[in-house]
């Protein structure tokens, strides 16, 4: 057997379903509490539900990965640390975070709390795995649009573990640059609380009108599916392989995990093939699928990550409806699947009867000609699809009402005339506990003495217990009696001992925090510079920087006298900064891997640009490359890397150089502020940059819905470039490509920071603002800035 060890990561929305994890052999489950987790929807868990699931799971070896996976806003933080604290007293093992505030105060508090990088993070690049790895994570939750090479190079780079999604729900945006839903609905996706308005239908046409889908799901992604390609992923450097489905039914959970553990096993054992990996999949369809992509980890093209059809779940096809009988109700299909009394269907109901001529029937075979009733409305030709599958479902629960999941154990019974029975049983994790009944004392046998044999027999009664007796030692006089009743009691005790001994898997000294508020100002107070100094830098005017798309709005800005232009085209950038290299800044894209920043090199060497970035790693090495070349140029840190708290912000300026003269809030966090404060000190508000007035990205995606009708770009003007995505009745979302391919999908309509609020910000000594154009002419620009220059 290969020796290597992969970690079946689960998800559990509720107790139930970490039962069902459990017992069909995930290594490890991700949950979340009733606060600060991605998934508010999902059941979730109490305090006291989640210490009860850590036992439950560290007694049967299985280790528990809570999601403290939000953005955090500033008046959050003291709760959130307060909620850790309880989480590292009850011996989790780690906490999956997104906030970069939250992870550095971690580290400072509880040093020894292992903390993985979320998903969220957007780690996409070899620069932000290692920017992760300094900060003190310990693992990355790999975004889901990086390829097995790509995943490969960030293992090969960090040395940390990496965890990557194999199955389940995908999202069309790279996690946690999605603000569609905030924007939409102020329903924020990085805040727990996403209405997934990627599931809804769409009309997409090009900036002539020409329409390219009409009434389609455009974003609406297939779910993933890696299990046929689960002998590359375990031969990666992949540690960890996570199923989505916090949301998910128990039932699901139980055979997404059965079949994902006989594909683990089954490949490092040699004991699976292809055709069997297949059945597998096949099983798993008929819990939930919205059709299957093998996912951008295995380099899936874009009309094979998409469904324009459904959001919903699709089930496996039944048949299609020969005939219908209105008056009784009846349709008659032809199976291309068995059926069973209790299964469901796509005309939504589930099925009461079989007939098959004059029989009814409980189930029926692929191939058989029979007729079932139906409620709603049924026509000749329709496709029905099979939604639910009885037998499966019923599998999946009997599958955790038994325990499955079985740890060894020795044990040493000493049983000597006269004295107190001892029982002592030693588990996998050196374990050793012991258990006597100073109630009871061994008697001599009056007729027939207890028998090894018995006694065997009596300590190996487990069945209901999460262990398997593997040795048995015993110590014993000859000819004596003890009963059942006693040595059932011996081994009752004994085991209780031995679980509570292994509800604890981390040696830890409990932290003890009586306020974190003290605890934070104190980590503010040691941030705070010299008060007088401090003002003296912020006594500078109003500047106002502008990010554009068009020589009309250059134009514009440049007539405005605006010093500070960011622009996202490299082409753009190389025609205006050659004369004014000071006042331009290139924008790059919202996520970067590594081939990527790649092609940048050219041009950065050429350049030496200014630099407004959303990659805290990239960030980090153009500063080590101007620093060491003594080039001038500054480094800005864009909205996009979710910097949504005081000591996010403070963490990112500090982490890299004073080169970074420049760092733009997370959209979310100026919006939400009521107090309007990103600063911990006076001098860092000199180095804050609002959004006031902006078309924020809804999304960065490497799909291209052109492609999704499976045809190719070809040409050097991306087809898909500005065009428009709207639903009926809605607002209208913009499409751009930026320089690396991925599409930005933008809000045509303005997002503005209220008048009295800026005027706040600037009495409170920020000086620094930014305005985002989109499809503005010129006078539409000029109107606009002139709007916060004048205020």
């Amino acid at each position: 057997m290969n020796n290597k060890k992969i970690e079946l990561l689960a998800p559990s929305g509720t107790y139930e379903s970490l039962i069902a994890a459990i017992q069909n052999g995930a290594d490890a489950i991700y949950l979340g509490g009733i606060n600060f987790g991605a998934r508010s929807n999902a059941g979730n868990f109490d305090n006291d539900e989640l210490i009860k699931a850590i036992k439950y799971s560290h007694i049967r070896n299985v280790k528990i990965y809570v999601t403290v996976n939000t953005l955090i806003n500033d008046d959050e933080i003291a709760d959130c640390i307060e909620y850790i604290n309880f989480l590292y007293n009850n011996d989790v093992d780690a906490v999956i975070i997104q906030d970069l505030g939250l992870a550095s105060i971690i580290k400072k508090i509880f040093p020894d709390l292992e903390i993985h990088a979320s998903t969220q993070m957007s780690v996409a690049n070899t620069y932000d795995a290692n920017f992760t790895k300094n900060m003190g994570f310990s693992r990355i939750v790999v975004a889901r649009e990086n390829s097995l090479d790509e995943i490969e190079a960030m293992k090969k780079a960090t040395g940390l573990e990496i965890e990557a999604f194999v199955h389940g729900a995908l999202c069309v945006s790279y996690s946690g640059k999605c603000l569609f839903s905030f924007i939409q609905g102020g329903r924020s996706g990085n805040r727990g609380s996403c209405a997934q308005p990627c599931r809804m239908k769409y009309n997409l046409k090009n900036d002539k009108g020409t329409s390219l889908l009409e009434n389609k799901y455009v974003i609406s992604m297939k779910d993933l599916s890696t299990i046929n390609e689960i002998e590359n992923l375990v031969n990666s450097g992949i540690d960890s392989l996570k199923i989505e489905g916090r949301m998910r039914r128990p039932e699901y959970v139980a055979t997404v995990v059965r079949n994902y553990r006989r594909a683990i096993d089954g490949i490092l054992n040699g004991t699976i093939n292809s055709e069997e990996l297949q059945e597998l999949e096949d099983e798993i369809k008929y819990v939930f699928n919205r059709d299957y992509t093998k996912g951008y980890i295995s380099k899936a093209s874009a009309n094979q990550v998409v469904n324009l059809e459904s959001p919903k779940n699709k089930g496996v096809y039944l048949g299609s409806i020969l005939e219908v009988n209105s008056r009784n109700k009846r349709a008659k299909i032809k199976l291309e699947d068995n059926l069973r009394k209790g299964d469901g269907l796509s005309l939504g109901e589930y099925v009461g009867r079989i007939i098959s001529g004059k029989e009814i029937k409980n189930e029926a075979q692929k191939g058989e000609t029979i007729e079932i009733d139906y409620i709603g409305n049924a026509e000749p030709g329709t496709k029905i699809y099979k939604t639910y599958n009885k037998a499966i479902m019923d599998r999946a629960t009997e599958s955790y009402r038994k325990e499955n999941k079985k740890t060894p154990i020795s044990c040493e019974i000493k049983l000597k005339l006269g004295e107190s029975p001892k029982l002592v049983f030693t588990d996998d994790r050196d374990n050793t506990v012991s258990y006597s009944d100073s109630d009871y004392f061994v008697e001599k046998a009056i007729n027939k003495p207890v028998e090894d044999s018995t006694i065997e027999k009596q300590m190996g009664k487990l069945e209901s217990t999460p262990f398997y007796l593997k040795t048995i030692k015993i110590l014993k006089d000859e000819d004596i009696s003890i009963p059942m009743s006693e040595l059932n009691k011996l081994r009752r005790e004994a085991l209780l001992i031995l679980e509570e001994k292994r509800e604890k898997l981390n040696s830890r000294n409990t932290i003890s925090i009586e306020t974190s508020e003290d605890i934070l100002n104190e980590i503010i107070l040691d941030s705070v510079e010299d008060e007088a100094a401090s003002l003296e830098i912020n006594n500078s005017k109003t500047k106002i920087a502008v990010k554009c798309f068009t020589r009309e709005q250059i134009k514009a800005c440049l007539d405005l006298e605006i010093d500070r232009i960011y622009l996202s085209n490299m082409e753009l950038y190389k025609e205006f900064a050659n004369n004014d290299a000071k006042r331009y800044h290139y924008l790059t894209s919202g996520i970067l891997k590594d081939k990527d920043i790649e092609a940048l090199e050219s041009f950065m060497d050429e350049y030496k640009p200014n630099v407004l970035t959303s990659s805290l790693g990239y960030a980090d090495e153009i500063i080590r490359k101007y620093e060491s070349q003594k080039i001038d140029s500054l480094v800005g840190i864009d909205y996009m890397a979710n910097l949504n708290n005081k000591f996010a912000t403070k963490y990112a300026k500090t982490s890299l150089s004073e080169k970074v003269d420049t760092i733009t809030p997370g959209i979310e966090y100026v919006l939400n502020q009521e107090n309007l404060d990103f600063a911990m000190s006076e001098k860092d508000k000199n180095e804050i940059e609002i959004p006031v007035a902006v078309h924020p990205i809804l999304m960065v995606t490497e799909y291209c819905p052109y492609k999704s009708k499976g045809e190719s770009c070809g040409n050097p003007k991306c087809t898909i470039d500005s065009s428009y995505m709207n639903a009926e009745n809605s607002e209208v979302y913009m499409l751009k490509k930026d320089d690396t391919c991925k599409v930005n999908i933008f809000n045509q309509k303005i997002t503005e920071l209220h008048k009295e609020s800026f005027k706040t910000l600037k009495a409170d000594n920020y000086n620094r603002f930014r305005v985002d154009l989109l499809d503005e002419d010129y006078e539409q620009t000029v109107k606009l800035i002139n709007k916060y220059k004048c205020i």
